[in-house]
């Protein structure tokens, strides 16, 4: 019933659908990142634009580079590999599984580091990580690469090490098999994901506190721009919260008790990633005053040209 609800052409063509509109939007959003981010929000530059920059590659992976379909076996699971990584061998799939890893551990991370520099930047303005630009860079590599690319590693370790061979291969996917023994690896990663979350909304919850004293003293700009970064952290936040908390906890329940058709909540669990990515950098570009005049000015500018050509014409 599940499987005929949500069928494997469906969600490959939302897949597809999806993937196509997320990557313009997503370029033009680290564009805007990298040269329209004004100095007052400087400091969360970085974390956007890695934050970004994990959603493309997890995204490029699950919606461009192959197709993943996951069965279960009665002592294995499966994850079977189809697209374009099938011109490249074997071997390319381990790398798309470590970039995978790094891409969704890096949106985590990249949520707490925002938090973490919210949290210090309104709580803790004179600290050293505030005001010292060698701190934070020492905090952002530390988070966001030393942490997301050592999990990752380790995932992909984990993985070789209790890898089993398929039962029968099939020349149309690569099957990469392993017992169910990894489910230990990957409920770490999950309370490790969830916990970092967890710390980052008690953060926002401290600065949301202490923001009510700062603000009445501050000017209308500043207001607006405090405001503005604060609704943009939370959505940031709530997105991946709601749309792939959701997934992930039927998917590993389905891996538990063995149910049925449990390969569509792992395709839903791809689609809404890309949906986290595609909702994620366009409320940035919206809710970021700069990067929203920035967008409009383009479109009047596309305007502009279209009109002036059919004029011509």
């Amino acid at each position: 019933m599940l499987a005929d609800f949500y069928p494997y052409e469906l969600d490959n063509v939302l897949t597809i659908t999806t993937t196509a509109l997320f990557f313009p939007i997503s370029i033009f959003g680290s564009y805007a990142i990298l040269f329209k981010t004004p100095p007052t929000i400087r400091v969360f530059k970085f974390p956007f634009f890695y934050l970004n920059s994990s959603y493309q590659i997890a995204i490029f992976c699950v919606g461009a580079l192959s197709r993943i379909e996951v069965t279960f076996l009665p002592e294995s699971l499966c994850f079977n590999f189809s697209g374009i990584v099938l011109s490249f061998g074997r071997l390319t799939v381990y790398f798309e599984i470590f970039f995978i890893a790094c891409g969704l551990l890096g949106v985590v991370n990249s949520i707490f580091l925002c938090f973490l520099c919210r949290y210090f930047q309104v709580c803790h303005p004179k600290s050293f990580f505030s005001v010292d630009p060698f701190w934070q860079r020492v905090v952002n590599i530390g988070i966001l690469s030393s942490i997301t690319i050592g999990t990752a590693v380790l995932y992909v370790i984990s993985v070789i090490l209790f890898r089993q061979e398929p039962p029968i291969p099939q020349e149309d996917h690569i099957a990469i098999c392993f017992s169910y023994y990894i489910n230990t690896f990957l409920t770490m990663v999950l309370c490790y994901s969830g916990g970092s979350l967890f710390c980052g909304y008690i953060f926002m919850c401290r600065v949301l506190w202490s923001m009510k004293s700062q603000v009445s003293n501050a000017s209308k700009r500043t207001r607006e721009m405090m405001k503005m970064l604060t609704i943009t952290l939370v959505v940031s936040a709530m997105i991946p919260t709601v749309l792939g908390g959701g997934p992930m906890l039927a998917a590993a329940y389905s891996v538990i008790t063995k149910v049925d058709h449990a390969e569509v909540l792992f395709r839903l669990i791809f689609l809404t990633c890309i949906w986290q990515g595609l909702l994620s950098i366009s409320a940035t570009i919206f809710l970021v005053k700069p990067y929203r005049k920035t967008l409009l000015k383009w479109l009047r500018l596309r305007k502009g040209k279209t009109t002036i050509t059919v004029t011509s014409t």
